[in-house]
């Protein structure tokens, strides 16, 4: 019958479902259902939100008229020149330059991804670094600290980077600031905090209902962690890499040049294969 409908439909037909009729039919072989070249699943309710697993009505909200620049609190683990961290620096740098938000990154450990904030203009606080078995006082401490940092930014939102930042979302609800929460880790829900201790692992699984917005990067990813999605708050946002980042003149890596950088050897492909070590370098 879906087959049918969909090729009424395509024909400029309408489908409608009499539950007290009876037809019979000559049976013939089915043709074979094809999904559509566009991926879009015509039958889905459009009302409903884009998880289209929890079959949900969709959120609607006002996009807000903000007469100045949004004042975001970014809270990062560190500043290492690792992905989750150089997305968030290169999305605050952007979001600078185009003149939508005035930034200030929060931290408990630098790194090399301090000097592009700094040349953008994006200043960045320090606090305590978190010790390997934090205390209750210790988390109480840094939350307290965190929340009254915001409120001396006078942060418009919080965007707490990576799932190590709970107590950034936590400290975002005490101050009455909306926190998003930027996952990039994958795995397991149920053992991706087991090392915590259990009562700082309510609150980490606490700040999922407390977070405005929890955004993964895979769609593979959200769904591993649904069970937690007790507000139905998540979102897909996939990675994205900034174009300059892909087209950076003055580092022309080729194939060798990449090579010697990773002072890897020269490999070579079975004889039955093409050997790319015989390409040219621009290749």
């Amino acid at each position: 019958m879906l087959f049918r409908s969909r090729r009424a439909r395509e024909s400029g037909r309408s489908a409608i479902c009499c539950p007290d009729s009876e037809v019979t039919v000559q049976q013939r072989r089915p043709a074979p259902l094809r999904a559509r070249a566009d991926g879009i699943d015509v039958w889905y309710n459009r009302n409903l939100g884009a998880g289209r697993t929890q079959f949900k009505p969709a959120r609607r909200t006002a996009a807000p008229q903000w007469q100045k620049r949004l004042k975001v609190a970014a809270v990062s683990h560190n500043l290492d020149r690792e992905g989750a961290q150089t997305l968030l620096v290169d999305l605050l740098c952007d979001l600078k330059a185009q003149g939508l938000v005035d930034p200030v990154v929060i931290t408990p450990k630098g790194g090399e991804l301090e000097t592009t904030l700094t040349m953008a203009g994006i200043p960045i606080w320090h606090f305590a670094p978190e010790v390997r078995r934090i205390s209750k006082e210790r988390l109480d401490n840094r939350v307290a600290a965190l929340a009254a940092a915001y409120t001396e930014a006078n942060a418009d939102v919080v965007l707490a980077n990576t799932l190590e930042m709970y107590a950034a979302v936590e400290a975002a609800e005490r101050a009455g600031i909306g926190a998003v929460w930027w996952q990039h880790e994958g795995g397991s829900w149920r053992s991706y905090f087991k090392a915590l201790r259990p009562w700082i692992r309510a609150r980490a699984f606490a700040a999922f209902c407390t977070a405005y917005r929890v955004i993964q990067v895979a769609d593979f990813t959200r769904k591993a962690w649904l069970p937690v999605a007790l507000r139905d708050n998540f979102e897909l946002v996939r990675h994205g890499i900034a174009p300059e980042r892909l087209h950076d003149p003055e580092r022309p890596w080729s194939r060798m040049s990449a090579r010697a950088e990773l002072d890897r050897k020269s490999t070579r492909l079975n004889s039955s294969h093409t050997d790319i070590s015989r390409m040219p370098s621009s290749a």
